[in-house]
């Protein structure tokens, strides 16, 4: 886990250091400008952490049980369990977050089957689902999670 100085900062200070850093994340044009702003600020493994945190609580939003979660990302009932938690008093921007995301995977599935994508060396191709990848994705077409999501 990442530590923190050992020298305090005064609560002040701080606050308007977090406000910066809020403003410079809303600054944000793109995934490609916020993957090169994170990747700066970031270790290999703070980026990894963050993102399971992020895919955990994706999918608690979507109806998955921790079973699943645990299998599927293999982290412990107990990280779960903390991000459930978050969730319960933050569930609304993360619900917002989820919907957005979801529209623009469903566009982009729209757009790569009207655009019938296959991947060469496969007999067949692949299903688009499978090309674009991700738990998030596969989740879009389980309709009854996707309703109780996006209604």
């Amino acid at each position: 886990m990442t530590k923190l100085s050992r020298w305090p900062i005064e609560k002040e200070k701080m606050s308007l250091f977090l406000d910066d850093f809020w403003t410079a994340v809303a600054s944000l044009k793109s995934k490609t400008e916020a993957r090169m702003f994170f990747n700066q600020f970031l270790t290999h493994t703070e980026r990894k952490m963050f993102a399971k945190r992020f895919q955990i609580a994706m999918m608690l939003v979507l109806g998955y049980d921790y079973k699943s979660i645990r299998n599927r990302l293999g982290v412990s009932g107990a990280t779960i369990a903390k991000i459930n938690n978050w969730l319960e008093e933050n569930r609304e921007v993360l619900v917002t977050v989820a919907k957005r995301i979801i529209r623009l995977k469903e566009r982009k599935i729209i757009e790569m089957e009207s655009k019938k994508i296959s991947v060469k060396g496969r007999s067949g191709g692949v299903s688009v689902v499978e090309e674009i990848g991700g738990e998030l994705a596969k989740s879009i077409f389980d309709k009854k999670k996707q309703n109780s999501l996006v209604k």
